[in-house]
């Protein structure tokens, strides 16, 4: 089934949320882009996520880290774009999506800020059309 050429994207927790959404309906997305999103953390972060994960078990099964192979035999292409919150991190997730042959693009940006107007959607939007 091809897909429709819908785009998601996701920033910092909703990133994760993207590449699950992904996962689930993979023939529905084109592109996924993650701007700075803890992918690869193996605890239940401190700030705020009681209205997402009350517990470390929730918070693991979500987590795209665990997710490597699943995600490498979705269709949809992905952009990685890293930025000052979280860039270890997405990077660690790229080299995992790259063990796997996984083909998708890592723009490693350690200096944009985490912020929804930081120019990230312009950037990932210009590398997926």
């Amino acid at each position: 089934m091809a897909s429709p050429g819908a785009i998601l994207i996701g920033f910092s927790k909703s990133g994760l949320g993207a590449i699950n959404i992904g996962c689930v309906m993979p023939y529905f997305f084109s592109h996924i882009i993650v701007f700075d999103a803890p992918l690869v953390r193996r605890q239940l972060p401190p700030w705020d996520t009681k209205g997402f994960y009350s517990s470390d078990a929730q918070w693991q099964r979500d987590l795209p880290a665990r997710k490597v192979a699943q995600i490498a035999q979705c269709p949809w292409r992905l952009v990685l774009i890293s930025g000052e919150a979280f860039g270890d991190e997405m990077r660690d997730f790229s080299l995992l999506l790259n063990s796997c042959g996984y083909k998708h693009e890592f723009i490693a940006s350690p200096k944009r800020k985490h912020s929804w107007n930081s120019g990230w959607i312009e950037l990932g939007l210009k590398r997926a059309l």
